[in-house]
């Protein structure tokens, strides 16, 4: 018999999600190695966003069967059978366990450290991201080739659902590598690669795979498990500037990921974090920048703005128009921050869903 239950999933933002790695950076010595910011997070933050952020659905039943489930959230899975192999390629045969883990809101997006920015900063707007495991006891499972999983999502609004012809699918990464070369305690030429958290929360990059469009339906497919997958429509937008976040009366210095600033763009489910840290700024202007000429000039969004610093967590939110002053290359936006306790601060990011 088949069973849908659904349990409270963690997300670590030093959770590694993604089998994917990218080499984005290469250095010689004497350069020291890039420090990991999400190691010196306040546990007290990462704590609330993983007891509050997406759950996960989990179904059982028998590989050769296969099997069509529905989530919480109405979207449809459908498995054909026979479709799982083990890592070493053997078929599976018998019970095996599914699980789904999906993010529709953005309010979601922020407690998974998730938003909906291309690797180069372009905006996208999300019809779901979804991330898909199968076991069968201790053993980690894989479609075998060509196999893959139908999703089905049906859409309220599909105003901006892009062309008739379908939406693109995105491969989603959380792991930066960095390569360091050099010469080690002997005087030995080495290369050392080392891994830390994408400050910016995820990478997307297009895959090749389209959703389709059917009405109010959007069909898509997942072709590999256990890796993060966005079905989005990319902005092409005009002119465009550069936005900076400024916390003014609170920020916290001692962790880069207690202090958090996202843009919610206007009747979209459009997410974006500003993740680079202004430097050298005074004490009233710490804040983060947006990537450089990223925003689209004229655009209407709401701002929001976290910190958690000495037990206290703060937030600031604030509607926006986005529009530099006269001459100037970027658009400054100043944040009293206010203390709120823990269910307002949840509050104020489930807010951000309405915006």
């Amino acid at each position: 018999m088949k069973k849908l239950f659904v349990f409270t999933l963690f997300v670590s933002f030093l959770a590694i999600e993604s089998c994917k790695r990218k080499v984005d950076i290469e250095t010689n010595f004497p350069a020291k190695p890039a420090s990991v910011p999400q190691a010196k997070a306040d546990a007290k933050l990462l704590e609330v966003f993983n007891a509050n952020g997406p759950k996960t659905e989990s179904t059982e039943f028998d590989a050769s069967v296969g099997t069509s489930f529905t989530s919480s959230k109405g979207i449809t899975y459908t498995i054909d059978p026979d479709i799982f192999v083990k890592q070493d390629g053997s078929p599976v045969t018998g019970a095996v366990t599914v699980t789904v883990k999906e993010i529709t809101r953005v309010s979601e997006m922020i407690l998974a450290d998730k938003p909906t920015v291309t690797k180069d900063g372009q905006m996208l707007e999300s019809f779901g991201e979804f991330k898909i495991d199968a076991v069968q006891g201790q053993d980690v499972l894989k479609l075998k080739e060509a196999a893959v999983v139908r999703i089905m999502v049906v859409v309220r609004d599909t105003v901006n659902m892009g062309q008739a012809k379908g939406i693109p699918m995105w491969d989603g990464d959380t792991i930066l590598q960095t390569v360091f070369k050099g010469y080690n305690y002997i005087n030995e030429d080495v290369t050392i690669v080392r891994e830390s958290v994408i400050r910016k929360g995820i990478d997307w990059v297009q895959n090749g795979d389209v959703a389709t469009i059917a009405g109010s339906r959007l069909n898509m497919t997942i072709s590999k498990l256990g890796e993060w997958r966005n079905c989005d429509a990319l902005y092409s937008d005009g002119e465009k500037t550069t936005v900076i976040g400024y916390f003014n009366n609170v920020f916290n210095e001692s962790s880069d990921e207690s202090n958090l600033l996202f843009f919610k763009r206007r009747g979209t489910n459009t997410l974006v974090k500003l993740c680079t840290p202004v430097l050298d700024g005074p004490s009233d202007k710490k804040g983060y920048l947006s990537y450089q000429k990223s925003f689209p000039v004229g655009m209407f969004g709401t701002l929001l703005a976290v910190v958690y610093k000495d037990g206290k967590f703060y937030t600031a939110i604030k509607d926006v128009q986005i529009m530099p002053e006269s001459g100037k290359s970027f658009m400054g936006v100043d944040f009293a921050l206010t203390e709120r306790t823990e269910t307002e601060m949840l509050d104020d990011i489930s807010l951000m869903n309405s915006k």
